[in-house]
């Protein structure tokens, strides 16, 4: 294709495509919540998540439910690290500001 706009129809087409074959999951597939307050900082100037933030907020909520299921001692524990990767993450919509 040598037409740049008919490229980038093309483009927005496949994304679109592949968009609608995902479902969300629903709030009752999950069994663990955690509640974490976003920072001023966390957003860009248009009030969207920088994307680096999504896996701190990951990190920080698998953390804390290891450290509250004493899974995870920080201090006398014999595990140190763990590793939590997260990949193609989904997104259906965007949340408005503050949630």
């Amino acid at each position: 294709m040598n037409n740049p706009r008919a490229l980038d129809e093309a483009r927005t087409k496949n994304i679109r495509g592949s968009m609608a074959k995902k479902t969300p999951s629903t709030r009752s597939d999950y069994s663990v919540f955690s509640t974490i307050t976003t920072r001023w900082f966390d957003n860009d100037v248009y009030g969207h998540m920088n994307n680096t933030i999504h896996y701190q907020l990951f990190d920080t909520a698998v953390h804390g439910y290891l450290v509250g299921q004493g899974v995870l001692d920080f201090k006398s524990g014999s595990t140190v690290f763990l590793v939590v990767e997260t990949t193609n993450i989904p997104r259906f919509r965007n949340a408005p500001m503050g949630h």
